[in-house]
């Protein structure tokens, strides 16, 4: 039996594990799925927002890094598929086998929606960025795009009008579902575009994304753009603990201060709680905090 599992490859997750070397308490790292160790921030360009990050190092460098200085002996390269938190004995099942454990730090992340159209995945990292205040600087003086109507896009609009030279707001239905204060505050930037009625058909560039071709009110045209920003939404990677965690109305796992849910031994870190910022650098101390009060409720347990 394991003292501590932690679920998930991503910067909350090693700080968890960074955190547990530290205090020389025996765990498990889980990685998830192979091709996504690392967790969203591989796909980020450059880290921009991060103490001590190299200026301009690519998010797949960085993570890289992290894990060097985390180790991998305690890594598991699988992926877990089920969970049992009926007991005080956590079961963790996972492709290859079944783990136990007292504690689990739950750092699964979120997937970012996608357009889904035929060269998406190409582009992510090209020209193509789900998180605005991940990814603007890189843009100044340029010409973006922001797909999605919510309050999300709509925050994201506005910082990039600060930055860019003119945004496209690419909306698919004919209004704006965001508040009424945040539409107050886009209708002041003098350098927005808003599409209703739009969608992207095809992205274009070779390397890098160069123009979108689009339909506006059934008309087909194209844009000169240099990156898309797809704000569409999340969804958290929670599926399989939901029938025993407490999730939000977005299905975003609800912590305490302690980073603990709402079962006794089980923490969750990073940007698959229900908080408000979704950033690299509130993560890893959240993944962190979540492993300090793991080690203590272990240490606990052990006293009774």
């Amino acid at each position: 039996m394991e003292e501590i599992v932690i679920i998930g490859s991503g910067i909350a997750g090693y700080s968890a594990a960074m955190c547990l070397n530290q205090l020389s308490c025996g765990y498990k790292l889980i990685t998830g799925n192979i091709n996504n160790i690392g967790g969203q921030l591989n796909k980020a360009t450059q880290i921009e927002n991060y103490p001590g990050a190299e200026v301009g190092i690519s998010g797949i460098n960085f993570m890289n890094i992290v894990k060097n200085d985390v180790g991998t002996d305690n890594f598991v390269y699988d992926e877990v598929i089920d969970v049992d938190f009926s007991t005080n004995i956590f079961k963790i099942k996972t492709n290859k086998g079944l783990l136990e454990s007292k504690s689990v730090i739950i750092c699964t992340g979120k997937s970012y929606n996608k357009l889904n159209i035929n060269n998406e995945d190409f582009y992510v990292g090209k020209g193509i960025s789900y998180c605005v205040m991940c990814d603007s600087f890189l843009y100044r003086n340029k010409s973006v795009c922001v797909v999605g109507g919510g309050d999300s896009a709509i925050r994201g609009v506005i910082h990039l009008s600060k930055i860019a030279k003119n945004v496209h707001l690419l909306v698919r239905s004919d209004k704006l579902r965001a508040n009424n204060k945040l539409v107050e505050g886009l209708n002041e930037c003098q350098n927005v575009i808003i599409h209703y009625n739009t969608t992207i058909q095809n992205i274009n560039g070779e390397n890098y994304v160069e123009s979108i071709d689009i339909i506006k009110n059934m008309e087909h045209t194209r844009l000169d753009i240099d990156c898309i920003f797809v704000m569409i939404g999340s969804t958290p990677n929670t599926d399989i603990f939901s029938k025993y965690i407490d999730l939000d109305n977005n299905g975003y796992i609800i912590t305490d201060a302690k980073n603990e849910t709402n079962i006794n031994g089980v923490f969750a870190g990073g940007d698959v709680q229900s908080n408000t910022y979704k950033q690299a650098i509130i993560a890893a101390g959240n993944g962190y905090n979540a492993a300090i009060n793991a080690y203590y409720y272990v240490k606990s347990i052990q006293l009774k």
